[in-house]
């Protein structure tokens, strides 16, 4: 599915660390992001990366939860917001034998120095999925992810009952690449 590399040698990134950079992003330009707001945006960028360019974005699967697309990850980071504002920057627990530690997963893509970085092309990716769908409220957005036929209808018609079912990465990488084609070709 992913060209000639194996899946193990793909570059994934842990979507708190993309939800930062995207916090980072809305920060630069006086917004602000709400939980529901930022899974549509990291939805958007998962679904536009494996159309654009044959790679997953995130290290962990989208879900089709009741009222939309979810990363797992970055519901429970920032649940405590509710439908309010993100605050802070996405933390990551580390546990080294009896003793725990927290930290901020990156203060910034760009300068991460645990987590391999974002690729120049994924960071001009979050910029053009920023760019485009930003200035959209979290409603106006999830609204995109429940027309019929997008990746988390089709999943959960073809689920019917069934709670935190994996959207297919290629079901999202089809589905993107047909509105990827659509757009470029007006």
């Amino acid at each position: 599915m992913y060209g000639h590399l194996g899946y193990n040698q793909i570059v994934a990134y842990d979507a708190r660390a993309v939800s930062n950079h995207l916090l980072d992003l809305a920060e630069r330009d006086g917004k602000k992001i709400s939980p529901m707001k930022m899974q549509k945006l990291v939805y958007n960028a998962h679904g536009l990366c494996l159309a654009i360019y044959d790679r997953p974005l995130i290290d962990e699967s989208v879900q089709a939860w009741t009222f939309g697309p979810v990363v797992p990850s970055l519901y429970h980071e920032f649940k405590k917001y509710g439908s309010g504002d993100i605050t802070a920057k996405a933390t990551k627990f580390d546990f080294t034998g009896p003793k725990f530690s927290y930290r901020i997963v990156t203060p910034s893509i760009r300068d991460n120095c645990e987590n391999p970085q974002l690729t120049a092309q994924s960071i001009d990716l979050l910029e053009a999925v920023w760019e485009t769908f930003g200035g959209l409220s979290a409603v106006q957005l999830s609204n995109l992810t429940h027309e019929p036929g997008t990746p988390w209808s089709v999943t959960v018609k073809e689920n019917p009952g069934k709670k935190g079912v994996d959207i297919p990465d290629s079901l999202m990488k089809e589905w993107f690449a047909g509105r990827t084609a659509t757009t470029s070709a007006k």
